[in-house]
């Protein structure tokens, strides 16, 4: 019993500290679309590839760059969510972490899913 108690105690502690590393402050959905509707957010996937995002306050959105897509876009109740039918199919959601001036998406398993900077 002692040793099951032990275990989730540690997986609690773990937990916490993954969290407690991620970088920046954790975004509402509010400030995410302040900072961001009807502006050219520039983005690198983890992967190296370069885009440009445009998320218009009518809910529509754009993807160009080494992704070229037209889709949607809303807030969630953590974040924001977007579908690119041309490249998910699908909708996905994410968190928004920002630091100094770049903001990090964060996917639903907890991977990073783009930097992304707003573009002057």
């Amino acid at each position: 019993m002692r040793a099951l108690f032990l275990g989730a105690l540690m997986m609690t502690v773990l937990t916490s500290a993954a969290q407690a590393d991620a970088p920046g402050e954790l975004l509402t959905p509010a400030q995410i679309e302040a900072a961001w509707v009807g502006k050219t957010l520039k983005a690198q996937s983890p992967k190296g590839k370069s885009y440009t995002l445009n998320f218009k306050a009518d809910g529509s959105a754009e993807i160009s760059g080494d992704f070229q897509d037209k889709g949607t876009w809303r807030l969630s109740d953590t974040g924001y969510c977007t579908t690119w039918p041309g490249i998910h199919g699908k909708e996905n959601c994410f968190a928004v972490r920002k630091a100094g001036n770049q903001y990090t998406t964060i996917a639903a398993d907890g991977s990073v899913n783009a930097t992304i900077t707003v573009a002057e």
